[in-house]
């Protein structure tokens, strides 16, 4: 089995590890102990090891190297977050602990498939990770944490070298600045976690007419003692050949679009609800609500059929409903797009 620590070693350049040189037998670490003696463990290792591989594979050395230190940061966090207070254990991980590090491993074998070609262009994920010890909340919430993944473009070209100018800067203004030493033990920072845990994912899902690109963007965080997590979905629309982020007049034309957008998605909204049996919570007599949702380009999500606008949960639907997604097929819009627009 070729553990997680073993591949960073592996791409550091710190030593040569094969599956067969790593014996359980020889674990050390109440980490890897864990792993060892927890089956479902020892398979999303091996799972991460080959997601981890596979994602560094035909990266610079300078994107390689971003996601290594990437790498080094995320595993001092899991060992960490599963951990009482985020203090390491001296033998291995308790049951808590093993389900911690369990859903720990699948978010960043998630984290790992977002990095592909797409488009012509190589996406690798810029990531970081905080922890700090949470002592104002209920036993089985004792470390709170922030995590946030975003993207880069690999290459030296302009359009990845814009798109990274772009992105950062949206980085700097919606996320917390990159953090080399995750652990918050004092300060306001660390204050800040008390009793909270969030997490923002930024990926990549799809490119049109080889100049629009999509991101999507899901802020979840959970007050330590609530009953469950919420999390709101929404989207980043950038040009990349012009470059800048795209607006609601680069898709439609004229004075009523608004309005008439409005109206199409209430009335698919009206018979969403009513399929569910689902009366709360948005006013949909309340047109300046409905607008300011509808011609919110963040709400946008953009298919060859249609226009999707994205709501979140408890807006149209109960929690069980999830974000639910509703859309208006472009040739009920055509009147209100640019003649020449690849949409019509």
């Amino acid at each position: 089995m070729l553990k997680i620590a073993a591949i960073i070693l592996i791409f550091l350049g710190v030593g040569r590890v094969s599956a067969a040189s790593f014996d359980c037998t020889k674990a050390e670490t109440p980490f890897e102990k864990t792993i060892c003696s927890t089956p479902d463990l020892s398979v999303l290792d091996e799972r991460l090891s080959v997601a981890y591989r596979t994602a560094l594979g035909g990266l610079s050395d300078g994107a390689k190297k971003e996601m290594v230190e990437g790498q080094r940061v995320w595993l001092d966090f899991a060992r960490h977050e599963c951990s009482p207070f985020a203090e390491l254990p001296t033998l291995a991980y308790d049951e808590g602990g093993s389900h911690c590090l369990i859903q720990s491993l699948r978010r960043r074998i998630s984290v790992f498939e977002n990095n592909r070609m797409l488009g012509g262009y190589r996406f690798y994920n810029f990531d970081d990770y905080s922890y700090a010890p949470d002592h104002s909340s209920p036993m089985w919430a004792t470390v709170a944490t922030r995590t946030r993944n975003s993207t880069r473009i690999d290459g030296e070209g302009e359009i990845s070298k814009n798109f990274n100018i772009f992105i950062s800067q949206y980085e700097d203004r919606h996320f917390r600045p990159r953090n080399q030493a995750t652990a918050l033990d004092r300060g306001k920072e660390a204050e800040q976690l008390e009793g909270m845990s969030s997490s923002v994912n930024l990926h990549p899902i799809d490119i049109f007419q080889k100049r629009h690109l999509m991101l999507q963007k899901t802020d979840w965080y959970y007050g330590h003692g609530a009953v469950h997590g919420q999390y709101f979905i929404s989207y980043i629309h950038y040009l990349l050949d012009e470059p800048r982020e795209l607006t609601a007049n680069d898709v439609f034309s004229g004075k009523d679009w608004e309005d008439i957008l409005a109206n199409l998605v209430k009335i698919e909204v009206k018979k969403y609800m009513k399929a569910i049996d689902y009366d709360c919570c948005l006013d949909l007599d309340d047109a300046d609500k409905i607008k300011d949702i509808t011609s919110d380009t963040g709400r946008w999500k953009f298919s060859d059929a249609g226009l999707g606008i994205q709501f979140n949960p408890y807006e149209i639907g109960p929690y069980s409903e999830g974000a639910p997604l509703i859309f208006v097929p472009w040739f009920e819009l055509r009147d209100n797009l640019p003649n020449g627009s690849s949409w019509r």
